[in-house]
């Protein structure tokens, strides 16, 4: 019988078009190498960036940096739009219908329950995937008592990386970059910085939040200017806890409506 022999680039053509489909993702999501304490003895370290979903290709990912945020493109959402959002009604992980592109302002639609949520797969970190980043159950949601612990033990300030606001972590162990200042507090005309010096100070651990603003229904409101994130725990059937930072202020005390679109941090266990 004949042997037959395919040219090595034929091979190399046919290898490139069998790979497309299982194209690798376009960045490797890690943690950040701060070190967090949300308890006694409880530490955490966090994703490299926001929460975003895909409706289209019914998709999860984070922010490619962390001070990525989709902004008015928020406005955008529906079970078939095709780009990225980042804010979500509370416990809309996808879980029982609850879906992430859920615009509903009846509360009936969102989750009745005055239980928290953590540990469930209304956590949006226990029920999904996180492209590049892990299988369901990686990541979680921190409780508003364990966002609250860790306002508490370390040091926070308001600040702006690329012209984007947000709320700066330092983890434990926190060490200045030679080229970077820091002033705690929560006045945006402080802490200033460029890709590069934020490069400088997330090598150190730093956590950036940015003010990603929040969403009602199809409406995006006070992007650049506040945070709101959203905690595991809830506040009667219709409200849920979630930590929020504006200039003057930095607390985890609000209880908000669950039909609003808030920004979504995970973390993982260290």
């Amino acid at each position: 019988m004949k042997k037959t022999f395919i040219p090595l680039f034929v091979l190399a053509i046919i290898s490139c078009l069998c790979s497309c489909g299982n194209k690798e993702p376009e960045f490797q999501a890690k943690q950040l190498p701060g070190r967090f304490a949300i308890a006694d003895g409880v530490y955490v370290r966090f994703s490299p960036g926001n929460l975003q979903y895909q409706a289209s290709t019914n998709s999860w990912r984070f922010a490619e940096v962390q001070y990525r945020m989709v902004g008015e493109q928020n406005n955008n959402i529906s079970s078939a739009n095709e780009g990225w959002i980042d804010l979500f009604g509370w416990a809309t992980s996808g879980n029982e219908g609850l879906n992430p592109y859920t615009i509903s302002t009846v509360y009936s639609d969102y989750i009745g329950t005055e239980e928290n949520i953590a540990s469930t797969l209304y956590d949006w970190g226990q029920n999904n995937a996180i492209y590049g980043a892990g299988k369901a159950g990686d990541w979680f949601t921190l409780s508003q008592e364990e966002w609250a612990y860790l306002l508490k033990h370390h040091t926070t300030g308001l600040g702006k990386v690329e012209d984007v606001l947000g709320l700066i972590i330092l983890p434990e162990d926190w060490e200045i970059p030679y080229d970077c200042e820091f002033t705690k507090g929560t006045s945006y005309a402080k802490n200033n910085y460029t890709d590069l010096e934020w490069q400088h100070m997330e090598a150190n651990g730093a956590v950036f939040l940015p003010a990603a603003g929040y969403r009602h229904a199809q409406q995006t409101m006070n992007v650049g200017s506040y945070g709101f994130y959203w905690s595991t725990t809830a506040e009667g059937s219709h409200c849920a806890y979630c930590l929020y930072f504006g200039s003057g202020e930095i607390t985890v005390k609000n209880a908000n409506s669950r039909i609003n679109g808030y920004s979504v941090r995970l973390v993982q266990k260290f």
